[in-house]
């Protein structure tokens, strides 16, 4: 399943152990909240691990949406105990490489495992394994 919004990403469910959250514009805070909200409500979410595929975005958030998004995910309360919980962060360009791994810096208590790659045959592998 493909679902195309026109505010700047996508959801495809066409992987077996992963969803791919594609955002192929400008990756501002308000279009990651509401990726992440249509992440969360997708019927297989608990079951299948998330690409985050911003390898065409340009990432234009601050330090502060960053934690603040961090801050959104401490209120996430999984339904299961149990859940693919692996997200691979594709990423080009030395600065959104920074900024990825500075979110993942600040989700480290979190119930998710967060990996920064430019290489998206590495990003697959890690959430394959």
């Amino acid at each position: 399943m493909t679902t195309d919004k026109p505010i700047g990403y996508s959801l495809e469910d066409t992987h077996p152990s992963f969803i791919e959250v594609r955002v192929n514009e400008h990756l501002v805070k308000s279009t990651l909240i509401l990726s992440m909200g249509a992440l969360f409500n997708h019927p297989n979410y608990y079951e299948k691990h998330t690409l985050w595929n911003l390898s065409e975005a340009e990432m234009r958030l601050s330090f502060s949406d960053l934690n603040e998004i961090a801050g959104m995910l401490r209120l996430f309360k999984p339904e299961k105990q149990s859940f693919a919980n692996k997200s691979a962060i594709l990423v080009s360009g030395k600065m959104n490489v920074s900024l990825a791994k500075m979110f993942v810096g600040l989700t480290k208590l979190l119930p998710f495992e967060y990996r920064v790659f430019t290489n998206r045959s590495e990003a697959v592998s890690f959430l394959k394994a």
